[in-house]
């Protein structure tokens, strides 16, 4: 059925327009507060444990398949974010926010925690994996491209300019590295690089790397 506007506690099958919804299952939801909602689509509202859902706006809790494009979201996997907070983010897009445990995604902007198999344009990212991250901070990368930011703990990636502590096959242009494996260092600080290319930079303890125009680690 379709409702407009009210108070619902387990719906299944409906499309809900405006209101606060529990435990809704294969609807769509255009504003509102909801709680588990699986199978929807809701356009604006705080959603909690939504799966297979789309969201436009709103904050959002354990989303799992859906496309949300501004809110804060919990738990969203298989989905995408184009702007808010978002935690626990499983192979979507998100454009802009902050984001923690974001998992295949491609993240354009914000602070993102845990993000793995994405790409970042822009913020602030923790354990980001197999991603491409363009400018921010990042800790714990793996297999991503990082252009600019502070990185912390990055494993195969290639970034351009930033502090990075812990890189790991990476390329690296620019930036202040520590502990950074097998990678490319163009310029920075670097601590601990194994199996890199480093053209300008002050590094210790390099290893198996081919280094021009640095002062120690040779």
């Amino acid at each position: 059925m379709e409702v407009k506007g009210g108070v619902f506690d387990r719906i299944d099958r409906m499309e809900l327009k405006p209101g606060v919804c529990d435990c809704i299952d294969r609807m769509d939801v255009k504003v509102g507060v909801c709680d588990r909602i699986d199978r929807m689509d809701v356009q604006a509202g705080i959603c909690d444990c939504i799966d297979r859902m789309e969201v436009k706006a709103g904050v959002c809790g354990r989303i799992d398949r859906m496309d949300v494009k501004a809110g804060v979201c919990d738990r969203i996997d298989r989905m995408e974010v184009k702007a808010g907070v978002c935690d626990c983010i499983d192979r979507m897009d998100v454009k802009a926010g902050v984001c923690e445990r974001i998992d295949r995604m491609d993240v354009k902007a914000g602070v993102c925690d845990r993000i793995d198999r994405m790409n970042v344009k822009a913020g602030v990212c923790d354990r980001i994996d197999r991603m491409d991250v363009k400018a921010g901070v990042c800790d714990r990368v793996d297999r991503i491209d990082v252009k600019a930011g502070d990185c912390d703990r990055i494993d195969r990636m290639e970034v351009k300019a930033d502090d990075c502590d812990r890189i790991y096959r990476m390329d690296v242009k620019a930036g202040v590295c520590d502990r950074i494996d097998r990678m490319e260092v163009k310029a920075g600080d670097c601590d601990r690089i194994d199996r890199t290319e480093v053209m300008t930079g002050v590094n210790y303890f390099t290893e198996r790397i081919v280094l021009t125009g640095c002062t120690e680690g040779v």
